[in-house]
């Protein structure tokens, strides 16, 4: 007997069935399309326990823990992720939303000063808000409408 846990079997979650860690990255993708965050959480720690340097499921699986708030587990994988060899803004940005989710505003704007951030609104939208979060207001706004000029009307921006 099987038990279904988000369309996705008992069996195949523990990966006694035989597909490879990458068919559980492509799993994990097609749930991540349909918005089944728990079935992709479930594949890609499949993924990751059949090979636990699979830098594609590692990265995958920090940008879902960002995206459902949990920072430390996301700033957990991200290291895992850059350990294994991933680099690149991308995993930096998501390095810095996984410092804000914690309320690490200052490790935010450590993270950002070692990129440039001058033309790339959602960097600059981070570094706003970590500002707002160290009350820091007018360097906040300063941020916000650097990114304002870059795209007018960018929706965080705005907010922010």
């Amino acid at each position: 007997m099987t038990i279904l846990i988000s369309r996705v079997t008992l069996k195949d979650a523990c990966g006694k069935a035989d597909i490879s860690d990458a068919e559980h990255v492509n799993r994990a993708k097609q749930y991540q399309t349909t918005g089944d965050l728990k079935a992709t959480l479930i594949e890609l720690k499949s993924a990751l326990q059949q090979n636990p340097k699979n830098s594609e499921a590692r990265l995958l699986l920090g940008e879902l823990y960002v995206l459902i708030g949990n920072g430390a587990a996301a700033e957990k994988e991200l290291k895992k992720a850059i350990q294994i060899g991933v680099s690149g803004r991308y995993i930096q940005k998501l390095q810095g939303k996984s410092l804000f989710l914690q309320g690490r505003y200052e490790d935010v704007l450590a993270t950002l000063s070692k990129m440039d951030v001058s033309t790339q609104v959602d960097l600059l939208v981070l570094q706003g808000e970590a500002r707002l979060g160290l009350q820091e207001n007018s360097l906040a706004q300063t941020a916000f409408q650097e990114a304002l000029s870059i795209k007018p009307g960018d929706p965080a921006a705005l907010l922010g």
